[in-house]
């Protein structure tokens, strides 16, 4: 028997959709789906769909961060 795996719902405080990630980003839709794609956003495939947990956006804003720091 399969395991039910239950998600807070995606307009919650815990998930985002990727249309909502976009425009705190500044990017597109599809930008951003391609971030998903190659793993440098981290998301969760529910359907047809994905959502980002709000600690993937996080640990995307400070890994994009510490990529501009100028290197010494």
């Amino acid at each position: 028997m399969a395991t039910q795996i239950q998600l807070p719902h995606p307009t919650g405080k815990d998930f985002y959709t990727t249309v909502q990630v976009a425009e705190v980003l500044g990017y597109t839709i599809q930008h951003t789906r391609w971030l998903i794609r190659t793993n440098r956003l981290n998301a969760v495939k529910v359907g047809r769909d994905w959502l980002i947990p709000q600690a993937g956006v996080a640990s995307y804003l400070a890994a994009r961060a510490s990529d501009k720091q100028p290197r010494h």
